[in-house]
């Protein structure tokens, strides 16, 4: 939760501060990516969840960080699409870990990681396939 918490409040006050670089958005994205994986490894190291659905949780995640990154490189803007960004997989595992329902939240995180990363995808092959956006 404190990981969300100050990835949020970084990117706002270098904004806030006019300090905001290109350096400081790579390094913001390289370090979320560790931070998914510390958190979702733990997870599923101690046992928390099952094996399959916390990786399931785990590749989908960085799938879809990865669709958005090459998408965007191709010009195609792919924030805000889907139903499980970052911001919205931290708060659910964080809603499981306080309510003691590990397990359910990641469940509910595998259906909705595959379908953002389908509709991520989606989006990418329908706008290079026929140049829609």
């Amino acid at each position: 939760m404190a990981s969300g918490f100050f990835d949020v409040m970084d990117g706002f006050v270098a904004r806030m501060t006019g300090s905001a670089s290109s350096l400081g958005e790579f390094l913001d994205s390289v370090f979320d990516r560790f931070s998914d994986a510390l958190i979702f490894s733990s997870i599923i190291l101690s046992g928390m969840c099952d094996l399959i659905s916390g990786l399931l949780v785990l590749v989908g995640g960085f799938m879809i960080s990865y669709i958005r990154c090459k998408g965007e490189l191709l010009g195609i803007r792919l924030a805000g699409v889907g139903l499980a960004e970052r911001s919205e997989r931290l708060i659910i595992i964080s809603a499981g870990l306080i309510f003691g329902v590990v397990q359910l939240s990641i469940y509910l995180l595998s259906v909705l990681v595959i379908i953002t990363v389908a509709e991520r995808f989606y989006r990418v092959v329908r706008f290079l396939h026929g140049g829609l956006g």
